[in-house]
């Protein structure tokens, strides 16, 4: 439970804009116990522990479903292998919503407030095979979590940036969908986050709601014409959420797009407003506090084309690798290492690396030492790793535990010496070195579970 009270302000800020009944409902809801959630991934076979089997379906989520209480998330390897994310049911829309708009044929997706990725492994399971899609966070930190997160969700074609969006977005007309969950007040938080509360003022709208603006138009002429825009954020007032989409609507030129919606979900609509916008409040709805609306862009825009080379420049003499299904591959080296993505989208990655950080360019594949090349993590973890490329060997559930401990492990008899994939549930948890008396456990560290087993 919370210690820190709803601010007063912002109770009466409610009270105003839903009236008193309703707002004393909703205060009392975000007095309560936050819901819990998990959304599996498509792209995945998963076994599921127990507790998560037995959940209830997430009403407006293809994949999402509750769970009766909190478990210790760390301890189930099939997180750490990408089997399923962790996420609030409200935000689970976005299937919902890209299951509505989004093409059955690839196309260029751009989530441009991602980590940690919730949203963005959502688009993933939904967005047709061979799509792109490019994850920006702009804070350093949280861009690694984000990296971290889809690594894990497998999917080849995701490039990772940490930038801002000014710079992010200097290519006009190249995505066909842009999901911006904008940074804001946090009303719909206060539920689950203290400092959401201790934080909460009315200049913090106002500062939240600038920047929202600003955000939207340093991207807008990166959506293509008839591209459609997913703007969310986590917040209650009218300033943050539905004058915001008046804005963009009538100033850069925008229509709004009704969803389908069952009456029973409890999902709200928009508050004094012509245009379809979406409210989940936690007195309605199961989940947090979360607006969504769908704008389709309707202003004249050229699609992006890949800039024309005068000299082509020499491609850097890379080492043959057969690891991937498949043979549609351009591999780069990025950040020292070997990294591989769809031949498609080479010339977009090649435009997104000149005007921007990249921390993550496809798959990252192999680095070299010497005349060896070493497999990285997110081979191991990669939906298109030819399921033949290195020998599996099973690991039990404590021995599973001890390789994302990073702790020394010994594989069964007679298992094979060189690289080796260890799974759990038949999953991909990553590589080892098998030395024969001894593996070496090339677990990231950065990534090793901290804490020791509840006995």
């Amino acid at each position: 439970m919370m210690t820190t009270r709803l601010p007063e302000e912002f109770l009466a800020q409610i009270k105003d804009l839903l009236g008193s009944s309703e707002a004393n409902m909703l205060a009392e809801a975000l007095d309560q116990e936050p819901s819990v959630a998990i959304r599996t991934n498509t792209r995945k076979p998963c076994t599921l522990p127990q507790w998560a089997e037995a959940g209830k379906k997430v009403m407006w989520s293809v994949n999402g479903r509750y769970l009766d209480e909190r478990p210790q998330f760390t301890f189930t390897p099939q997180l750490h292998a990408g089997g399923f994310y962790v996420q609030d049911a409200s935000s689970m829309i976005h299937e919902l919503i890209l299951k509505q708009i989004a093409p059955e044929y690839p196309i260029c997706y751009l989530d441009l407030c991602a980590a940690p990725g919730g949203k963005t492994t959502a688009a993933i399971n939904m967005l047709a095979e061979g799509s792109l899609v490019v994850a920006n966070e702009y804070v350093p930190m949280r861009s690694q979590i984000l990296k971290e997160n889809i690594q894990k969700w497998g999917y080849p074609n995701v490039i990772v940036t940490n930038s801002s969006v000014e710079r992010l977005c200097k290519t006009p007309g190249l995505y066909d969908i842009i999901a911006i969950d904008a940074p804001c007040s946090g009303e719909g938080m206060m539920r689950k986050d203290e400092e959401a509360r201790r934080q909460w003022s009315k200049s913090l709208v106002s500062e939240c709601a600038a920047l929202q603006w600003q955000i939207v138009c340093d991207s807008w002429d990166t959506l293509k014409q008839d591209g459609y825009l997913i703007y969310s954020t986590c917040t209650f007032n009218r300033q943050e959420n539905e004058e915001m989409v008046d804005r963009i609507c009538s100033e850069l030129g925008a229509e709004s797009i009704r969803l389908d919606i069952e009456e029973n979900w409890g999902i709200q609509p928009g508050l004094d407003t012509s245009h379809h916008c979406y409210r989940f409040m936690q007195h309605h709805t199961r989940g947090e506090g979360l607006f969504v609306a769908v704008l389709r862009k309707t202003t004249e825009q050229k699609d992006w084309q890949p800039r024309k080379s005068k000299r082509p420049a020499k491609p850097p003499k890379l080492p043959t690798i057969n690891w991937l299904s498949g043979n549609d591959w351009h591999f780069s080296e990025h950040n020292g290492t070997i990294c591989a993505i769809s031949h498609n989208h080479a010339p977009i990655l090649d435009e997104i690396s000149q005007c921007t950080k990249v921390i993550m360019a496809g798959i990252e594949v192999a680095t070299v030492k010497g005349k060896d090349l070493i497999p990285q993590h997110g081979l191991a973890l990669s939906t298109s790793l030819r399921s033949d490329a290195f020998p599996r060997v099973e690991l039990d559930y404590p021995t599973a535990i001890n390789y994302l401990q990073r702790e020394a492990i010994t594989l069964p008899d007679g298992s094979p010496r060189g690289f080796v994939i260890v799974c759990h549930e038949s999953m991909p948890l990553g590589f080892v070195k098998n030395l024969g008396n001894r593996a070496n456990n090339l677990y990231p560290q950065e990534w090793r579970i901290r804490t020791s087993l509840p006995k």
